[in-house]
């Protein structure tokens, strides 16, 4: 471990992990080498987030406990009573916790972050600010009459905080920078982190799924417990194609009860085109990738998408809404707009209507932009970034 200074890390967001008495698991993208980047600066790190219920598929979530790092669980500060707990009354708790700690990191949009930002202010403690997502976008499209009152409060709380913070990493090269502008320093660097294949092997499994062209299987990746990653949009899309004749197979992909989306397949009678596959845990995420003919990504709201990044290091072609980073991602042809269902079925069917040969080479652009998320490359860019915020408590103590 390269560290520059004996210091403890803690790193706040509004995350929830589950556990099985021994080992601490996460549904989301979170995997045991995701604190690595912050231990590249420090040599003790806490994770501090929310514990879920029992109710898990251990199977199916990512372990995220090592040795070097310590879990804290508190109160769910997303939990409305426990809002105003937090932000009016008292923020002890995490208070005790910074104070036993040197430096404190935040991830956003994240209302626990904002409180441990302020108590770091406090206290005097030195801080680092990621900012993954625009929190309006993810408040008002959160679907509840709870996330929309705090949209707007919560934007504005965000963009102040940012603003006056002294390091802040994007997970976009443009898109969160204009919306969350910072006087401090600042890097861009996406917290996606992909191993990639060499392009000799990609173009063998590109060269059979290609092959496979008289059906056209469609991937889709999000949670079922959210609205806004436009798995409707894909539905309604995907049925004015089959209509009119082109066999069709999506294949959605996430967490969270699919009900809803079933019976919007059944009352557009595609239900036998749709296959619910339900979470999976990272490292079967790439072979899930592989599969494709196509991925589509229909979101109402992003930052940089983890899994158009993934589908493109194995050479998927992707169309993407036009919203977040997917648009620094994607090249014109390939965007839509966020809710345009028309726009959607014209690009499902123009994209079917593509040679083998075009889609070989939309694989191969894909897989070389990708390359500026490698994994080497973006450790490098955030071990330098943490470096200098271990530098920077040296000089002050």
């Amino acid at each position: 471990m390269n560290s520059i200074v004996m210091a403890k890390a803690v790193y706040f967001y509004d995350h929830t992990y589950y556990t099985d008495g021994v080992k601490i698991y996460s549904s989301g993208a979170f995997t045991k080498d995701s604190w690595s980047r912050y231990l590249e600066g420090f040599d003790e790190l806490t994770v501090v987030g929310n514990l879920g219920g029992d109710n898990v598929d251990f199977n199916k979530v990512n372990e995220v406990s090592r040795e070097d790092v310590d879990f804290i669980f508190i109160k769910n500060i997303r939990n409305l009573k426990n809002y105003f707990q937090y932000n009016l009354i008292s923020a002890d708790e995490v208070t005790r916790i910074i104070e036993a700690h040197d430096v404190v990191i935040v991830r956003m949009p994240s209302e626990i972050s904002l409180v441990a930002v302020n108590v770091a202010k406090r206290l005097n403690k030195p801080y680092a600010v990621e900012v993954v997502a625009c929190v309006k976008r993810v408040y008002w499209y959160h679907g509840t009459l709870k996330g929309k009152l705090l949209a707007f409060p919560s934007y504005f709380r965000t963009r102040a905080m940012i603003k006056k913070a002294p390091y802040v990493s994007y997970v976009t090269k443009q898109f969160l920078q204009k919306e969350y502008p910072t006087r401090g320093k600042f890097i861009a660097a996406s917290n996606v982190q992909i191993d990639h294949e060499e392009w000799s092997k990609v173009t063998v499994t590109r060269g059979k799924v290609n092959q496979q062209s008289e059906l056209l299987v469609i991937g889709h990746v999000g949670s079922f417990d959210v609205r806004f990653k436009g798995q409707d949009d894909l539905l309604k899309a995907a049925a004015i194609n089959i209509q009119a004749g082109l066999s069709i197979l999506i294949k959605f992909v996430g967490p969270g009860n699919p009900d809803w989306v079933l019976e919007i397949a059944k009352e557009l009678k595609i239900l036998e085109h749709v296959s619910i596959i339900g979470k999976l845990p990272s490292a079967e995420m790439l072979p899930f990738m592989d599969g494709l003919n196509l991925y589509v990504h229909p979101s109402h709201l992003e930052g940089l998408p983890r899994t158009v990044i993934e589908a493109m290091s194995r050479g998927v072609p992707v169309l993407g809404s036009r919203v977040g980073g997917i648009p620094e991602l994607l090249e014109e042809d390939y965007l839509f707009e966020a809710k345009d269902v028309i726009a959607l079925s014209k690009k499902i069917a123009a994209f079917a209507s593509l040679s083998e040969k075009k889609r070989f080479a939309l694989s191969q652009s894909n897989y070389s932009k990708s390359l500026d998320y490698n994994s080497d490359i973006l450790k490098e860019r955030r071990a330098t970034f943490f470096k200098k915020l271990a530098k920077n408590l040296k000089a002050s103590v």
